[in-house]
């Protein structure tokens, strides 16, 4: 409120005011990126349906969200660990969220919200954090450990993330800094080293590189973000000239982009991390939660008190297909992806993204390669973009 009269009146400045504190695990519909949902704490998990106002689709403190990556059909959020109702809850079309925790232990120790996270490319397989990891392939029907407790003694899994190209390799941070790896489905893990005695906060895996991964640290007096380039085993930071706070989450977007949400803003990398330039437009306050949506070309935001925000990336107009920028596409551009996808390096000239998105799906990937190189030898395409100026 505002009064221009030293008190005697006041005017009302709430309007259009936001004041969600939003936790973990953001979650974008994959068709329809209007619709959103996430947890908040004290006023439950919340789904935005395109108009300004969310509803509240579960109560209490709300953590992790999650939609069918592929349909969006089904969703999922939980409730805070250790109470009545904790553990995942699944939505199917048309019900209510419902508890999903055959098989979990509900005695286990764990973090206050435990991380809830969808495989990016199979929707039935899910992964559930406590001290150990749980993992379902049926889509809640059933859970099963796939680890012992991997922490340091007492610490609680506070981020997990399985990789898209990859569907053995999984990447599990705790809350006193142990970080594990697995590249065989959880038959065998892998301290990595090289990683600062923090909260491992969030992990994100390459989209299409499944060794690499980032992590976001909490606390103080190290690095916030750290990287891998050999699945797990060692870990570098790549922090640059972010400031001393906590970060809370990191995003990569396509094109050589990443996005780091910490606890004094948004910042904003385009050289792998060597540096980072602060994101304005958004509200002092916390940044907790980051997802990038391909389909719609955007990042969103979720802020720990001042509710989610979208930021809509200008489309570049190239030659989809054109990775070497000869001016036509040619087989040598499919190779290039091949190379670039496989770990091997392509001349920095070369522009893997957008050029290289011959279906305009967000992504440059194996099947962009495959798209192009039927493209030189005059197969059908589909509806690929492959060729068109977009």
């Amino acid at each position: 409120f505002r009064s221009a009269n030293q008190g005697v009146t006041w005017s009302s400045l709430n309007a259009t005011l936001s004041t969600a504190l939003f936790t973990r695990g953001l979650a974008v519909h994959p068709l329809n990126p209007a619709l959103v949902l996430g947890g908040t704490q004290d006023n439950g998990s919340i789904e935005a349906n395109g108009t300004s106002v969310w509803n509240e689709v579960t109560s209490g403190d709300g953590g992790y969200g999650a939609y069918d990556v592929q349909t969006g059909a089904t969703a999922w959020t939980e409730y805070v660990w250790g109470q009545p109702g904790s553990g995942p809850q699944r939505r199917d079309p048309g019900g209510v969220f419902q508890l999903r925790t055959t098989g979990i232990t509900m005695s286990d120790r764990g973090s206050f919200y435990p991380p809830l996270v969808m495989d990016p490319a199979r929707p039935a397989r899910l992964y559930f954090g406590t001290y150990r990891i749980y993992r379902t392939v049926n889509a809640g029907t059933a859970w099963t450990p796939i680890s012992s407790d991997l922490s340091k003694g007492s610490g609680s899994v506070t981020a997990i993330a399985a990789a898209a190209s990859d569907s053995n390799r999984v990447y599990v941070g705790y809350s006193d800094g142990a970080l594990q790896s697995t590249g065989d489905g959880g038959g065998s893990w892998t301290s990595g080293t090289g990683v600062p005695n923090r909260n491992i906060t969030s992990l994100r895996v390459d989209p299409t590189v499944p060794m690499t991964a980032y992590a976001t640290l909490s606390g103080f007096g190290a690095p916030h973000v750290i990287k891998t380039v050999d699945g797990g085993v060692s870990w570098s930071g790549i922090a640059g000239n972010l400031p001393d706070a906590p970060g809370n989450d990191v995003a990569i977007v396509p094109g050589g982009e990443l996005d780091v949400a910490t606890d004094v803003g948004l910042f904003r990398s385009t050289n792998g991390g060597t540096t980072w330039a602060f994101v304005a437009g958004l509200p002092n306050t916390i940044m907790m939660s980051l997802a990038y949506h391909a389909g719609a070309n955007a990042l969103f935001v979720a802020t720990f008190g001042r509710g989610a925000f979208a930021y809509y990336y200008t489309a570049v107009a190239v030659l989809r297909g054109d990775v070497d920028g000869s001016g036509v596409v040619t087989a040598n551009d499919a190779n290039a992806i091949l190379s670039a996808v496989v770990g091997l390096a392509v001349p920095s000239a070369f522009k893997l993204y957008p050029n290289g998105d011959a279906n305009c799906d967000g992504a440059t990937t194996v099947l962009d390669a495959q798209i192009i190189l039927r493209y030189v030898v005059a197969l059908s395409t589909g509806t690929a973009c492959v060729g068109s100026v977009r």
